[in-house]
C-alpha cells in the first residue's frame, strides 16, 4: 500500500498480481497501466511468479501479504482499490474479490475504500451476493462519453454502497449527466432520486455523489474540450453533487483552469485528512 498524489485519495492498493486486457471501450486505448505492468515484469527485484502476472503469461493472483496492508494502518485514510488493473476483470476469480471485499468491510473497516471499475457489469453480478450497503465502501465506475455513461451509470447505482461516484477519464466527448438513456429508450438523471431495476423505494435509491473529471494524458492523449468539463461542472453544481477537475492538457503542458474547480478537493464526500 502506497501513499498517492491524487487528491481524493491518501493511499492507493493493489493486492491484485495481474495485467489487465482491453475491455472493448475507448478509454483503454492508451491505457498508462498496461506500461507500469510491463515496466514491473521485467523487474528483476520481484518475484518471477509476479513478474510473469504482471506480463501476462499467468492469470491474476492475490498476493497474500498485500491482502493484510489495510488493516495494519491502523489511522483512518481513503484507499483506491486496485488501480494497477481492475478488481473485475474477468480472470479475477469471485472467490478473491470476496476476499478483497473481507478486508475492507470487515477487517479494516475504519478506512474508506475507493473503488473503480470499467467492467461495472460483472461488479453488479459479483456483489449481488450482497443484501448490505456498506458504509465505508465508495464505488464507481468509468466512462469516456455518453455511450459509455449510458451503458455502465444505470448499472453503477444498482450496487449497495454508501457512495457512488464516476470518472469521467479520459474524457473523448461530451456527456449529460442529466439525460442518461435506459435500453427502454427512456432518460434519467444520475443526480436525482430515481427507479431504474430494484425494486426499491424513492428514498433508498442512490444518485451520484462525485464526477471525477480530466483529459487524458501521456504522449497518445486524444484531444479534449474544456467546454465539456464546464457543462459538467455547472451540472454538479446545479445538482449540489461534489466535482473535481483532475487535469486539463494541451501540446503536452498541464493548463491551469481555476474556473473548473466546482467544490473544491475537501468538501468530496469521503474526503477525511491525512
Amino acid at each position: 500500500m502506497n501513499k498517492t498524489r491524487i487528491p481524493y485519495l491518501t493511499h492507493t492498493w493493489n493486492p491484485i498480481a495481474m495485467r489487465c486486457t482491453h475491455s472493448g471501450s475507448p478509454g483503454c486505448d492508451n491505457c498508462w497501466h498496461i506500461a507500469v505492468s510491463k515496466r514491473m515484469a521485467e523487474n528483476p527485484k520481484i518475484d518471477r511468479e509476479i513478474r510473469a502476472r504482471y506480463k501476462g503469461d499467468m492469470p491474476p493472483v492475490l498476493v497474500g501479504y498485500r491482502l493484510s496492508e489495510p488493516s495494519h494502518r491502523k489511522k483512518a485514510s481513503v484507499i483506491g482499490v486496485q488501480l494497477m488493473g481492475d478488481l473485475f476483470h474477468r480472470d479475477v476469480t469471485r472467490d478473491d474479490i470476496h476476499r478483497v471485499f473481507y478486508q475492507m468491510t470487515a477487517l479494516a473497516r475504519w478506512h474508506t475504500f475507493v473503488v473503480l471499475t470499467k467492467r461495472i457489469g460483472r461488479a453488479y453480478r459479483v456483489l449481488s451476493d450482497y443484501d448490505k450497503v456498506w458504509d465505508n465502501i465508495a464505488i464507481g465506475t468509468s466512462v469516456e462519453n455518453q455511450k459509455t455513461a449510458d451503458e455502465r451509470i444505470p448499472i453503477l447505482l444498482q450496487i449497495p454502497a454508501r457512495w457512488h461516484w464516476v470518472s469521467y477519464e479520459p474524457a473523448l466527448d461530451t456527456v449529460d449527466f442529466t439525460k442518461i438513456e435506459l435500453n427502454s429508450g427512456c432518460t434519467f438523471s444520475a443526480f436525482e432520486v430515481s427507479h431504474i431495476g430494484r425494486n426499491l423505494t424513492v428514498d433508498e435509491w442512490p444518485i451520484l455523489d462525485l464526477v471525477v473529471a480530466g483529459c487524458e494524458s501521456g504522449p497518445k492523449r486524444r484531444a479534449a474540450n474544456p467546454d465539456w468539463f464546464r457543462f459538467v461542472r455547472d451540472q454538479c453544481q446545479q445538482a449540489g453533487v461534489s466535482f473535481f477537475f483532475k487535469q486539463m492538457e494541451v501540446d503536452g503542458k498541464v493548463v491551469e483552469m481555476p474556473e473548473l474547480d466546482g467544490r473544491v478537493w475537501n468538501q468530496l464526500p469521503w474526503r477525511q485528512s491525512e
